[in-house]
């Protein structure tokens, strides 16, 4: 069978036999692993085609769970992007957790369309792009249904004093509870991080275009979400860590 659709490339690894294996994240389809000759022999726009920050428009032959790239056109290059140090570590930190959290196999365009218009804005973007990376990360826990607890206490159920952010718990805890509970993984919520974290999940993507955290903040929301995936989505070391580290220090 012969599938043709719309995709983002979210991962490149060269396999033997002049073989590339693609992470393709597709519009109609969901994420796929794909087998590619393409690229190979010095043609820049087929380089270009199998690269990470790439959208295109891709045929691929399906047998039996397996899938070949049969043909690619590039649609656009986020080229800016990577000419933007900070840019580029914000937008890898995005295509790699995307890859690690996103289902095989299973069509997501709000999250298609979340992805590229993370791109379209990250080019764009005149300020540091910390704020829209934690955006794009909760509305897409949110989307894939692992959004943690900010609502009420996790352990009670209380809506009052929900001072503290329990990693293991899931969500916020009251100060009450909090004494009940042992020393790790505890936050105190700060700066109104409940209000934050609210404010960025109901609000329009397009809408965080110029809207920036104190660094400060943004660092210490990032360290509460990155947390939680480690304890609860197994989401630890991240290759893009090392590039993302320095626009999320404090």
């Amino acid at each position: 069978m012969l599938l043709h659709t719309e995709a983002i490339v979210l991962r490149r690894t060269r396999a033997a036999g002049g073989v590339n294996m693609l992470s393709l994240f597709t519009k109609k389809y969901g994420k796929i692993s794909v087998g590619s000759k393409l690229g190979f022999g010095g043609k820049r726009r087929s380089e270009l085609a199998i690269s990470p920050f790439t959208l295109g428009d891709y045929k691929i032959f399906s047998n039996r769970g397996y899938y070949n790239l049969d043909s690619a056109d590039v649609i656009k290059t986020y080229y800016a992007i990577g000419e933007d140090f900070e840019k580029y570590s914000a937008s890898s930190l995005v295509l790699e957790l995307t890859n690690r959290l996103m289902p095989e196999d299973q069509p997501m365009a709000e999250v298609f369309t979340l992805l590229k218009t993370f791109l379209e804005m990250t080019e764009d973007r005149k300020r540091s792009p910390e704020t829209l990376v934690l955006a794009y990360e909760i509305k897409l826990l949110k989307k894939l249904g692992y959004f943690p607890n900010f609502v009420e206490c996790t352990v009670c159920g209380t809506k009052e004093n929900l001072k503290y952010f329990s990693v293991e718990q899931g969500g916020v805890i009251c100060e009450e509870c909090r004494e009940k509970q042992g020393d790790a993984l505890i936050y105190a919520v700060e700066f109104g991080m409940i209000e934050v974290v609210k404010y960025f999940e109901v609000t329009p993507f397009r809408r965080f275009k110029n809207l920036a955290l104190k660094r400060a903040d943004a660092a210490k929301l990032q360290n509460v979400i990155r947390e939680y995936m480690a304890y609860h989505l197994d989401i630890t070391q991240l290759l893009s860590d090392s590039l993302s580290a320095g626009f999320f220090s404090e």
